[in-house]
């Protein structure tokens, strides 16, 4: 059964390590304890360790960072236009992870960062089957929201549902849990159960305020059903955040 979580919930810190590995977040964050590095030596080569020799388990470590990097850099280029450059990046930052893989197939967060540059090329499919792969092996709720992403692309809407709404249960307060509620959004939008649709959108906005398009399709939502009064609350908000959105103009024209 489908759930749309519109409460804020409390969350657990998942790593308190100096290693950052998120889709965003810096690359170094703070250090609060000397066990805390223990942990994150362990999670950085966890299924690891015993199987290679500490300095090639330190070597994988620093190519993650290195594809990290590169997969940032795309990131970066991508939100500047420059396309071509971005795919070198992410490109760059699969074959670094592939080669850590070969080595330590239980290398997590190898899988997290060459997933997240396979979904920026467009491999959605080759992104959906490394993170079945990784999740064979370990839980990780990067790779599940990763895995929803993809699903939605290749069209496998209930699939897609299913991985979101386990992300938003493994991490209530992740970097992507508004990115998640706007897919669900979407998958109720596209399967018209528009009042589902609402919740979802409403709670990806509530998450990021923002967001020009999310208030756009929140206003569509509503506008399927039925709510035009709470429509072109919506559209006006979008516009508000981005004067020349054409289709927000249209939308309140329209519903006026």
């Amino acid at each position: 059964m489908s759930r749309v979580r519109v409460a804020f919930h409390k969350g657990r810190a998942l790593c308190a390590g100096a290693f950052d590995v998120s889709e965003g977040g810096a690359v170094f964050t703070r250090t609060r304890t000397v066990a805390g590095a223990f942990v994150l030596v362990w999670f950085l080569a966890r299924g690891s360790a015993q199987e290679q020799p500490p300095a090639a388990a330190q070597a994988g470590a620093a190519e993650v960072r290195e594809a990290l990097s590169l997969y940032r850099n795309g990131r970066s280029m991508d939100t500047s236009g420059r396309r071509e450059d971005a795919q070198k990046m992410y490109t760059q930052a699969v074959e670094l992870c592939r080669s850590v893989l070969e080595r330590d197939p239980r290398h997590a967060d190898a899988y997290a960062v060459c997933t997240w540059s396979l979904f920026r090329l467009g491999r959605y499919a080759d992104t959906v089957a490394l993170c079945q792969e990784a999740l064979k092996i370990s839980v990780d709720h990067r790779v599940v929201e990763t895995l929803a992403e993809a699903l939605f692309f290749v069209g496998d809407y209930k699939g897609s549902m299913h991985a979101m709404e386990r992300y938003i249960d493994m991490a209530p307060r992740g970097e992507r849990i508004s990115v998640a509620y706007f897919y669900l959004g979407e998958i109720f939008r596209l399967t018209k159960r528009f009042r589902k649709a609402d919740i979802a959108y409403s709670t990806a906005v509530n998450f990021e305020p923002s967001n020009a398009l999310w208030w756009y399709r929140l206003g569509l939502a509503r506008e399927y059903a039925g709510d035009k009064g709470f429509a072109l609350d919506a559209y006006r908000r979008a516009l508000h955040l981005r004067p020349e959105y054409k289709e927000a103009q249209e939308s309140i024209r329209r519903l006026s």
